[in-house]
């Protein structure tokens, strides 16, 4: 209902239209319901770029969360040809130093490791930490998590010796991170969290 009040308010071609899509879109792909994700996606891609422009930062994100939907869906070839078009624009419109553009290169990677071309992945993987860690710091989970699939990368590689210390040190901060939170629990929330 809110969609269609949006569209009838706002009429079809508005950004917050667009936008209201993409939740939609991103609640589809929760739900398994991929083929229906794909056409909002898509539809707010066209909506952004009449409204917007392609060179804009939330026409990048559209590509990248449509380019997850495909990685999800095993469809590497166009999520990876998404994930490029998304990085290159996050590159001039952000620059380099900034997470989305880092999480759009930690993306790509992802893609890579699925089709074994970890070559491509890695060099990505290393300039996603290096980024995230200095915009974000090393307690920021999306430098963990980055941490981890390079581990992930060196492990299947059998460069053990590595993916043994990248793991070591994601697992501890990890740790860290939740130990921080856990102090600020109730009891409630604390039995909560201990149940899942």
């Amino acid at each position: 209902q809110a969609l269609e009040i949006k569209k009838t308010v706002l009429g079809e071609n508005h950004t917050e239209y667009a936008g209201s899509l993409s939740g939609m879109a991103e609640l589809y792909k929760i739900a398994g319901q991929y083929e229906k994700a794909e056409v909002l996606f898509l539809q707010a891609r066209e909506i952004l770029k009449k409204t917007i422009g392609e060179n804009h930062l939330n026409y990048a994100l559209n590509l990248n969360s449509t380019a997850k939907l495909y990685a999800i869906m095993n469809q590497s070839r166009k999520a990876e040809n998404l994930f490029l078009q998304a990085t290159e624009i996050l590159k001039i419109t952000v620059g380099e130093n900034h997470p989305a553009y880092a999480q759009s290169l930690n993306n790509l990677a992802y893609v890579y490791q699925s089709i074994e071309q970890d070559e491509k992945a890695k060099p990505l993987l290393l300039q996603a930490i290096a980024i995230t860690k200095k915009i974000s710091g090393e307690r920021s989970p999306d430098y963990i998590g980055t941490l981890n699939n390079l581990a992930l990368l060196y492990q299947r590689n059998m460069d053990y010796e590595k993916a043994e210390r990248l793991f070591t040190e994601s697992r501890t901060l990890e740790i860290r991170n939740m130990l921080t939170i856990f102090n600020t629990l109730s009891e409630k929330e604390k039995g909560n969290y201990l149940q899942n």
